[in-house]
């Protein structure tokens, strides 16, 4: 089994980046990419078709090996690492995490390459994170409507994110819009905005979803006043 390090996901640290999120299991679970992620893959390309796949080589890859894989559903090619194969020699295939995302795919051999120390100068281009701040409203789980929001407001989305390592976790605040650290922004984070919605609890911000709420039944007191003297005027 091949022992390649590979540099860490760039942190831009004190500065908002934008990223995409590639992969979720949750709220608390999920990955992100730089927005110019595909563009840096795209370096992988020359090398790849200069190399020899594991089919052409009648070789299988070791349970954790480090591998280059060609994902031909998706056109793109991402650095990855063995997890599980199963098969027989001509027809196998195996089980990859793609590194460059978080999430996982069966290749053949065929797609599948050694990653040398030479193509493993280029740092990883998804990192683990969880939004700063919230915790699920019940336990420790999350729900599946606060995943469902979760994935709708990030889906096909340039976001905005301030990160921040804490030790091997890493938290993010995101953002629908652009600012600067320190400056007012139009728009609240997403934690603040999942809390809003009742889908988690926020640390900096108590009963953020209750709050929510009561701001939404006094509106409907007040209308109801306007509402009745609307009635009356028709009846008399």
């Amino acid at each position: 089994m091949n022992c390649i390090t590979i540099p860490e996901f760039h942190i831009r640290r004190f500065e908002e980046t934008e990223v995409v999120v590639s992969h979720i299991v949750s709220p608390g679970n999920f990955y992100i990419q730089h927005a110019d992620y595909a563009t840096k893959l795209q370096a992988l390309v020359a090398d790849w078709k200069a190399s020899s796949s594991y089919a052409e080589q009648n070789c299988i890859p070791d349970i954790g090996t480090q591998v280059m894989g060609w994902f031909p559903s998706a056109g793109t090619m991402v650095q990855g690492s063995d997890s599980n194969g199963a098969g027989r020699r001509t027809s196998i295939k195996v089980e990859v995490k793609r590194l460059d995302h978080g999430d996982s795919a069966c290749l053949s051999l065929w797609d599948i390459k050694e990653l040398t120390p030479e193509l493993a100068v280029l740092p990883l281009q998804a990192v683990q994170v969880s939004l700063a701040n919230v915790t699920p409203v019940h336990g420790s789980d999350w729900t599946e409507e606060a995943v469902g929001w979760f994935q709708a407001m990030v889906h096909n989305r340039t976001l905005y994110a301030r990160l921040y390592p804490q030790g091997p976790k890493v938290t993010v605040e995101l953002f629908l819009e652009k600012g600067k650290l320190g400056a007012m922004r139009r728009g609240a984070s997403l934690s603040l905005r999942l809390a809003q919605n009742g889908h988690a609890n926020h640390s900096q911000v108590r009963n953020a979803g209750a709050m929510k709420k009561s701001t939404a039944r006094d509106k409907v007191r007040k209308q109801e006043p306007e509402w009745e003297k609307y009635l009356i005027s028709c009846y008399t």
